[in-house]
């Protein structure tokens, strides 16, 4: 009995090895065998779709497993292990004369969702230690700071007293993340996907100093006698209290600093400017020219507030964005769609699967979407 099995089980071997590479071969099969199949045939297809669903994977392969081994006297598991089709279960049970159907198909399998970004970070600390700052209820202590880690988000508090030793830290995150910073002078700042700041743990006397790159939102703390001062690669930007957004990322041309509350003096190289709310400053990083222009600052802030908006903005820009914060690759096989304008306001914590749906109802894009792969046409 044992040798007929075996026997069986090539031919299944055979026949499903053709299935898979839809190259189906039924020479290797007797009459027999044949009409067993073709009866079973029409009720997988049928109710396949129906039984999808309440399919326990691990529940119908002990029953394929047990309808075997009451055939032999010694198992033959380590045989099949390597049978995980639907193809090649169903034939064995029709050859073994088993009566269980596994209404599995790989092909029909939900694909993974893309998720959106989440908060997650990691503080590097005179360039060498580096802490994971997803952790909660945690208390960092420094030389001249301590900093509390809870639920997204990281707190400083200065040490009082002369300076010592001040550490120099650095707050990296990666692609498919933000984060929320509390400085120890009381400064907030939403920190962007794929970005990074850097500060002194505890700010000296005259100024407060943090460098970016990539892209953050900033709620100042007032301070008349001690300046605060972003510094990009390009531009600095030179504040007393006020809310403003910078976006400055090193592989891109452009680099852009709006303003919602406050005042703040843009030095570029040897150029200054001055911008009011609701205005905007676009650097070329090649060129060194600026243009200065009004804008409704709730656009260029939206994204810490959990949304995409876009207004008359290039598709290269907007697929930008969300390339960083779902950690996706973008390709257009037509480069001029890149230079496209779009509208569009969306939910920025949706799967990426509902964002692209939401941005083909437009009829003028079509995506396809293979695991990180992400194809504009």
């Amino acid at each position: 009995m044992e040798k007929k099995i075996e026997q069986k089980i090539k031919k299944a071997d055979q026949y499903v090895k053709g299935i898979l590479n839809n190259q189906k071969d039924d020479s290797v099969l007797s009459q027999s065998e044949k009409d067993a199949l073709k009866s079973l045939d029409g009720t997988y297809q049928s109710e396949r779709e129906k039984k999808l669903e309440a399919y326990n994977q691990q529940e119908n392969w002990k029953l394929v497993n047990t309808n075997i081994r009451r055939q032999i006297k010694r198992p033959i598991y380590k045989s099949l292990q390597f049978w995980h089709s639907a193809a090649a279960v169903l034939f064995i049970l029709v050859l073994c004369g088993g009566a269980v159907i596994i209404f599995k198909d790989f092909r029909t399998s939900a694909p993974e969702l893309v998720q959106p970004g989440k908060s997650m970070a990691y503080l590097e600390v005179n360039g060498k230690k580096k802490i994971d700052l997803t952790q909660t209820d945690t208390l960092l202590l420094f030389h001249e700071a301590e900093a509390q880690i809870d639920s997204g988000r990281i707190t400083y508090t200065s040490n009082e007293g002369k300076l010592d030793r001040n550490e120099y830290h650095k707050i990296n995150v990666p692609r498919n993340g933000e984060y929320y910073v509390v400085l120890s002078d009381g400064t907030k700042v939403w920190v962007n996907a794929d970005s990074q700041i850097g500060f002194y743990s505890r700010f000296e006397d005259k100024k407060r100093i943090v460098e970016l790159q990539g892209e953050a939102y900033f709620e100042v703390a007032k301070d008349e006698n001690r300046p605060f001062i972003v510094k990009t690669n390009n531009i600095d930007v030179r504040v007393l209290g006020t809310h403003f957004n910078v976006k400055a990322y090193t592989n891109e041309d452009y680099t852009y600093t709006t303003l919602s509350e406050g005042k703040v003096v843009l030095k570029m190289g040897e150029q200054k400017a001055e911008l009011i709310p609701d205005q905007q400053i676009v650097l070329n990083n090649q060129t060194g020219k600026y243009e200065q222009k009004n804008v409704d600052a709730s656009i260029y802030t939206a994204w810490k507030d959990g949304k995409f908006i876009f207004r008359d903005e290039t598709l290269e820009n907007i697929m930008s964005s969300i390339s960083r914060w779902y950690d996706v690759e973008v390709f257009y096989p037509n480069q001029d769609l890149k230079k496209e304008l779009f509208s569009m306001r969306v939910d920025r914590y949706d799967n990426l699967e509902v964002l692209l749906k939401k941005m083909e109802k437009t009829g003028a894009l079509r995506f396809n979407l293979n695991k990180k792969a992400l194809i504009v046409k």
